[in-house]
């Protein structure tokens, strides 16, 4: 395989509060040109997502909920919040 991950998912069963290991990882995937960084809280029912600028810098947090769609990287395909949230209950 080669070349940058367009998309790295991480899964936090705790609730959100910004856990070092997610820290440590913006800083290695920004590193590593992943195109987007996703943190799904199953707890909160959110979904935070980082996307890479040109600069090489992740983007500010943007955080979704239940009802709203997200395009995914590459595929262009709309994913829905809520179809994720549907998938641990």
């Amino acid at each position: 395989i080669s070349g940058e991950p367009l998309l790295v998912l991480d899964i936090d069963v705790q609730a959100c509060g910004g856990s070092p290991d997610f820290t440590r990882n913006i800083r290695i995937y920004q590193s590593c040109g992943v195109s987007q960084y996703w943190i799904f809280y199953p707890k909160d029912e959110i979904l935070v997502v980082r996307v890479l600028n040109a600069s090489g810098q992740f983007s500010a947090p943007v955080v979704y909920g239940e009802g709203d769609l997200i395009r995914s990287p590459g595929s262009g395909t709309d994913i829905s919040v809520s179809s994720l949230l549907r998938s641990r209950r």
